[in-house]
């Protein structure tokens, strides 16, 4: 919670620097995690001081310049693939971002929208271990409690 509660990116970027064992060996999954904790804590203040209601996407495995950055350790070579058995265009992951705030879904406030391919929840369930695929991730790291990092030592 310090992470996201601090007053901008610089303090932010201190906090991180400062607490290297807080944010683990896997920063991208620490990122996806202060993403959603951030969206959830703002939601309250934003919706009743500006009348926005925040809320994000976590995209999955997605067709960019960028995805060959993700395959750096693994021994397939690519990016694993959810059970829909494709990658996702950036097309796709842009008609996403549409959905939450569209009028009628005006409850919906704060929430993190997984567009995987189905990938974020075999993870979370423990139904795909990427450790196996990417030896610099720790086996549970997606499915602890549901969470997208595992809770740091000492927390």
């Amino acid at each position: 919670m310090e992470l996201i509660t601090t007053d901008g990116f610089d303090a932010a970027k201190s906090g991180c620097e400062d607490n290297p064992d807080a944010i683990n060996a896997n920063t991208y999954f620490a990122s996806k995690h202060a993403i959603n904790a951030w969206t959830a804590w703002r939601s309250f203040s934003l919706m009743t001081d500006h009348g926005l209601r925040p809320n994000c996407t976590n995209p999955g495995p997605t067709r960019t310049p960028t995805m060959s950055a993700f395959s750096v350790g693994m021994e397939l070579g690519e990016p694993i693939q959810g059970p829909i058995g494709r990658f996702s265009p950036p097309e796709e992951q842009a008609r996403a971002l549409s959905v939450p705030n569209r009028p009628r879904l005006g409850y919906v406030i704060g929430g993190t929208f997984y567009t995987s391919g189905g990938l974020i929840g075999v993870l979370q369930t423990g139904q795909l271990d990427l450790s196996k695929q990417a030896p610099l991730w720790p086996s549970g790291a997606m499915h602890e409690c549901g969470r997208l990092m595992p809770t740091p030592p000492g927390n």
